[in-house]
């Protein structure tokens, strides 16, 4: 897999990249005995290892935020008390500042890059693009699954992260498998096999290929 230069994300110090690390090297980095707080994984009783993260945790509904500028006052529907939806002003000030909030949490640090395989409704409760944008920034190529939530599939094609729906793969391969993706015929190798997939439309395949959906529109004004 290529470098990663994530510092062009604001996320700066990086002090090692480990790609797709195992299960086995997963659970012995999250149950550290040094570990402390909120960066402490225990171990559940039937053996899967969960995290406190404090009484803010979920999401809810309601917390759709907007920062309000120039181009999104009069293009949004905001929420009023005649017509009230989860559309929220927020401010440019508060967007920095959870944002820098977020590049500090992830500087200075070793971080843990994975290929992605799915199972069933994957991206259920992402509704945002932020969610396949953190996977595209942080060098995931593909994520494979049974099937996608139907926003989150969406927002991976439009930013240009490649979504595959594979019924048979998932259950088939383990970690560390070498997979080759083709778009064209629409399958996918893994471990000797080949597995059929869903293949995309053309129109998605040159959306992919330009980088995502904007980069696509700008090319076609050109």
């Amino acid at each position: 897999m290529a470098d990663i230069n994530l510092s062009k994300y604001g996320i700066t110090g990086t002090t090692e990249i480990v790609y797709n690390p195992s299960y086995d090297l997963l659970f012995e980095e999250e149950t550290k005995s040094e570990l402390e707080g909120f960066e402490k994984g225990q171990v559940s009783e039937l053996g899967a290892v969960n995290v406190m993260t404090g009484i803010y945790t979920g999401r809810s509904p309601k917390d759709k935020f907007i920062v309000m500028d120039e181009n999104s006052k009069d293009t949004v529907w905001w929420t009023s008390d005649e017509y009230k939806n989860d559309n929220h002003p927020a401010s440019q000030e508060a967007w920095d500042t959870v944002k820098d909030i977020a590049l500090k949490e992830l500087s200075n640090k070793r971080l843990f890059v994975d290929y992605v395989v799915g199972g069933e409704n994957f991206g259920c409760g992402s509704s945002r693009e932020q969610a396949p944008s953190v996977l595209k920034a942080l060098g995931v190529q593909a994520v494979v699954a049974k099937s996608f939530a139907r926003i989150f599939y969406r927002n991976a094609i439009n930013i240009g992260l490649l979504v595959i729906v594979c019924k048979e793969l998932p259950d088939a391969v383990k970690t560390g498998d070498e997979m080759e993706l083709s778009l064209t015929e629409g399958v996918a190798k893994a471990g000797g096999k080949v597995y059929s997939c869903t293949k995309l439309p053309e129109y998605m395949q040159n959306i992919l290929s330009q980088g995502g959906l904007i980069a696509s529109l700008n090319r076609e004004e050109d």
